[in-house]
């Protein structure tokens, strides 16, 4: 009973980023050569200069034997949990194959696993991407500021600039439009976020 994605879902503001936690690329691996037959290496995370996570693999074929490595109180490196995963490849249009993992939760092809309480995809784990965790309005803000940019000012949301040189005078106004629109809906969101 029990275990990782078992019991009730947790509610969307308790969900956490993927940023905050280890990730495994499988494009990463296959591009350092690391997925070939026969191999075993060591794969860990830093933050601020600390170890915060470490993972030991060992490749079969198809197969990766990946174990969370935790360390107990004399210092010491342990298994903390060991997971079977398959790598399956697909062929790309122009020749060669691009490589996914498994998911060991739910078996969907995917191309990152996450280290939370398990090691599962994004959605076996519960977790979001940063942006969905932000406010509405903050999405306009940023959306904002990158059209700024794209209109020649520097990202800080002020009054639309000129035309850029080069750009059409109808990508323009579309642009321009945009921005004035989503500035709008940005301030009047951080209006409500201040009076609230």
């Amino acid at each position: 009973m029990g275990g990782c994605g078992s019991g009730r879902r947790r509610q969307p503001d308790a969900m956490q980023a993927t940023d905050r936690h280890p990730s495994i690329d499988v494009r990463e691996w296959y591009r350092d050569g690391l997925l070939k037959q026969d191999q075993q290496f060591r794969n860990s995370w830093h933050s601020e200069g600390l170890e915060e996570a470490a993972v030991s693999v060992r490749s079969f074929g198809r197969y990766l034997t990946i174990s969370r490595l935790t360390k107990d109180d004399n210092d010491c490196e342990q298994a903390g949990y060991e997971v079977l995963v398959s790598v399956s490849q697909t062929a790309c249009n122009y020749g060669g194959t691009r490589p996914w993992f498994l998911c060991p939760k739910c078996s969907k092809r995917v191309a990152v696993l996450y280290l939370a309480d398990c090691l599962a995809c994004r959605h076996c784990t519960s977790l979001r991407y940063r942006c969905q965790c932000e406010a509405k309005y903050m999405r306009y803000v940023r959306r904002a500021k990158k059209l700024d940019l794209q209109l020649g000012g520097s990202g800080v949301m002020g009054l639309v600039r000129g035309r850029p040189k080069g750009m059409h005078w109808s990508t323009y106004r579309q642009l321009a439009d945009e921005f004035n629109e989503l500035r709008t809906k940005a301030w009047s969101g951080v209006d409500r976020k201040l009076i609230v």
